[in-house]
C-alpha cells in the first residue's frame, strides 16, 4: 500500500486533558468525502482496529505518552502525543550529605515529584508543623531538636501529594554537669551519646582548651575546688565528634564565706 503525506490529514487533539478523562481523536479532513471511507488508526506505528474517523480511549493515563496517526485514502496525518496533565506523583524526599548527620553540620533536605504541568509548591513539615517551603529545605548548624520525621507536600493546580516520611537521626554529645557543685564536693562530668556504640570507644577530655587524661566517659573532680572551674569539652576520638563546651561553676563553701566575713567584722 501506498501512503502519501498530506498535510490537511490532521488528528485533533482536545486542548486540555487530564488524567482520568474519557478523550476522544478525530481524523480531520480539508476535502469533502463523498461516502464513508474506511479510516486507519495508529498508535506508536501499530495498527488499531478502530475503522472510524474517532478514536475514543478511556479513560487516559498520566502514562500515556504514546503517538497517535490516523490515515484514509491513501493519506497519513502526522504524529500527535498527547500531553496529558496529572497532579503530582512518585514524591521522594532526599538528604544531602548522606550518611551520619553530626550536630553543627549542615543538612539538606530534596524534594521529588512528577507531576504535569511541573510541581512549583512545595511545603516542608516536620511531625504535622509546617517548618519551611520551597523544593529544598536547609537546616544550618544542625542540633539534637532537629532530630525527627520530615515530609515534603507537593502540589500543582491538579492536587497534591504528601511524601513518606523521613527520619532524621542527629547525632550528638552532651557534656552533663551538675547543677549546683560547692567547693570540695565529688563531682562526675558525664560525656553523653545520643548513638549507640558497639565497642569501647576512647573519650578524650578538655578544660579551658586543654588535654585532660581521662579516656572515658566521665571526669571525675574529687573533691572539687575553684581551680576546677572553666569550659569542658568532650570527644570521641574513633568518630571525631566533639560535644558544645560547657561551664563548670564551682561555689565557695560556706565554712570559707563565713571566716570571711568573721575577718571583717574583727
Amino acid at each position: 500500500v501506498c501512503f502519501l503525506w498530506f498535510s490537511d490529514l490532521q488528528v485533533e487533539v482536545p486542548e486540555r486533558v487530564i488524567e482520568g478523562d474519557e478523550v476522544t481523536l478525530t481524523c480531520k479532513t480539508s476535502f469533502s468525502l463523498s461516502y464513508r471511507p474506511t479510516f486507519t488508526w495508529y498508535r506508536n506505528g501499530h495498527y488499531l482496529s478502530s475503522r472510524t474517523d474517532q478514536l475514543h480511549l478511556q479513560p487516559v493515563s498520566s502514562d500515556n505518552k504514546d503517538r497517535y496517526r490516523c490515515a484514509v485514502l491513501g493519506l497519513r496525518s502526522p504524529e500527535v502525543t498527547l500531553n496529558v496533565r496529572y497532579g503530582p506523583k512518585r514524591v521522594s524526599v532526599y538528604i544531602s550529605p548522606s550518611g551520619e548527620i553530626v550536630e553543627g553540620s549542615s543538612v539538606t533536605l530534596t524534594c521529588s515529584s512528577d507531576g504535569n504541568p511541573p510541581v512549583q509548591n512545595y511545603t516542608w513539615f516536620k511531625g504535622t508543623s509546617s517548618v519551611g517551603k520551597g523544593e529544598t529545605y536547609t537546616m544550618k548548624k544542625i542540633s539534637s531538636v532537629d532530630s525527627g520525621e520530615y515530609k515534603c507536600r507537593s502540589s500543582n493546580e491538579h492536587g497534591e501529594k504528601l511524601s513518606e516520611a523521613l527520619t532524621l537521626n542527629v547525632l550528638y554529645l552532651q557534656v552533663e554537669v551538675p547543677e549546683r557543685v560547692i567547693e570540695g564536693d565529688e563531682v562526675t562530668l558525664t560525656c553523653k551519646t545520643s548513638f549507640s556504640l558497639s565497642d569501647r570507644p576512647t573519650f578524650t577530655w578538655y578544660r579551658n582548651g586543654g588535654y585532660l587524661s581521662s579516656s572515658t566517659d566521665q571526669l571525675h573532680l574529687q573533691p572539687v575546688s575553684r581551680e576546677d572551674a572553666g569550659s569542658y569539652d568532650c570527644a570521641v576520638r574513633t568518630k571525631s565528634f566533639y560535644s558544645p563546651v560547657v561551664t563548670l561553676n564551682v561555689r565557695c563553701t560556706s565554712r570559707f564565706i563565713h571566716s570571711v566575713s568573721e575577718h571583717k567584722l574583727s
